[in-house]
């Protein structure tokens, strides 16, 4: 079996038109959903890519891996997808042009083959090429390109998602949209205007504002495009296949305050897509909640794989033959907050509620440079921190904070994050350090992470 997890960064569902988002912004996807599986509230561990990853690949919570850098690897007790399929006969491969993903010493040496590969006139030839070369195969294929920020997608395409007003549209030219929107934009700029939106320093219009969300909106109908030649190659070529489309976290436009990933829980950056085409032999819905941890797990019992082995996720293959997801829930973290969700409700909470100052400060505090009484006045107030509490299913936007008024739910979603996260420091393993080689870095600081 040709398995493909194609994974789009920063992809968020409801910009898919399959998702119901009212602009053409992916035929192609659209056509890929309306034929197979779709899972309308899949949601990511984490709201930034490395550990994202991680927890996909190993059905692990992040903090259980102890990952939070993209020079570490995660200790070599816990189990890994690539490798547990590998060693089971099948061919494993990790494509990306994104370098920081690709350090042999890090996250790509649980696959064969590693592959630098961009988005070009090439790409659709080196995945035949792999389809074609390996029979029984599983392939991570991430795009980072066009949808993750630089928003730097065809202006022809641009012009087609942005409303016009007055009668024109306008192009808008200001230091702040060239910085976001342009290919040769530093890194380092780009975190630095980031950082500068999301405390307040700079102001977006709403013009700005529709501009870089029509921007962003051109980059998924331009991946889309892509997407469309992957599918028809495995599915033709693909004797038999398992197609699954997602993606590593959101991507924010203010709807909370804040812009860009890596900072909130809100479903803007946490729910993602999830699209499965399992040889074309399945066709339908799911509403219920599931994680992207959920995949390892559903992976094997399709596959007929035995483990002996620990998992966070759970298992929804039993979907394919007609069974229910019941009582699911699914939880994200990213330092301060933790969050956990069902069918109905979302909590979002802090690490300072469950965890004591030394277990906090040992995990996101370690080498950090800020003085004591700075770290012991945050760790306060996170501890006092205002719980958020919503319900999903008649508050989709999350606005209306509801904890006061539902004590019996904050109760009982707060009881499920307490016994996660009693768990965590007693199940989490040391991760490893890798070094990074003068590429690597050099990428990382074009990205601005260094």
């Amino acid at each position: 079996m040709n398995i493909c997890l194609l994974l789009i960064d920063c992809l968020r569902p409801d910009h898919l038109g399959c998702y119901g988002y009212p602009q053409n912004t992916s035929p192609n996807i659209d056509v890929i959903a309306n034929k197979n599986i779709l899972f309308e509230n899949s949601y990511s561990q984490s709201n930034w890519t490395y550990p994202s990853f991680y927890s996909l690949i190993t059905s692990r919570y992040p903090s259980v891996l102890n990952i939070d850098w993209v020079n570490q690897k995660i200790n070599r007790n816990f189990a890994v997808l690539p490798e547990f399929l590998a060693k089971r006969g099948y061919q494993t491969g990790f494509f990306t042009p994104f370098k920081m993903l690709l350090n042999p010493k890090a996250f790509s040496c649980h696959f064969n083959e590693i592959k630098e590969l961009p988005l070009n006139e090439n790409t659709v030839t080196v995945f035949l090429d792999w389809i074609k070369g390996n029979r029984n195969s599983f392939l991570l294929f991430h795009i980072p390109e066009y949808v993750h920020e630089p928003f730097c997608a065809d202006k022809r395409y641009v012009s087609n998602f942005l409303k016009v007003e007055n009668g024109r549209r306008a192009e808008l030219e200001s230091d702040v949209i060239k910085c976001l929107t342009s290919k040769t934009t530093t890194g380092n700029k780009l975190r630095h205007i980031i950082g500068k939106i999301n405390t307040r320093l700079i102001s977006l219009s709403e013009e700005e504002l529709r501009y870089l969300v029509a921007c962003y909106d051109a980059g998924i109908y331009q991946v889309d495009k892509i997407v469309g030649k992957l599918h028809k190659v495995l599915r033709e070529e693909g004797k038999e296949y398992l197609f699954i489309l997602t993606a590593d976290h959101g991507e924010a436009f203010l709807e909370h305050k804040f812009f860009g990933h890596g900072i909130s829980l809100y479903d803007e950056v946490i729910r993602v897509p999830l699209i499965i085409d399992y040889n074309g032999s399945y066709h339908f819905r799911i509403s219920e909640t599931i994680q992207l941890m959920d995949i390892f797990p559903s992976l094997l019992d399709l596959l007929g794989l035995e483990r002996d082995f620990k998992m966070d996720g759970s298992s929804f293959a039993n979907v394919f033959d007609g069974g229910k997801l019941d009582n699911r829930t699914a939880f994200s973290e990213g330092y301060p907050y933790v969050c956990i969700r069902d069918d109905n409700y979302k909590l979002i909470s802090t690490y300072s509620k469950f965890w004591s100052n030394k277990e906090v400060r040992n995990r996101f505090w370690k080498g950090s440079i800020t003085g004591s009484w700075k770290r012991n006045l945050l760790s306060i107030y996170l501890r006092v921190f205002q719980d958020k509490l919503y319900n999903i299913k008649e508050d989709k936007e999350e606005i209306v904070n509801i904890y006061r008024q539902e004590k019996e739910i904050h109760s009982r979603l707060k009881l499920k994050l307490k016994d996660i996260l009693e768990r965590i420091p007693h199940e989490s393993q040391t991760s490893e350090i890798a070094s990074i080689d003068d590429e690597i870095k050099k990428q990382l600081k074009s990205l601005g992470y260094l």
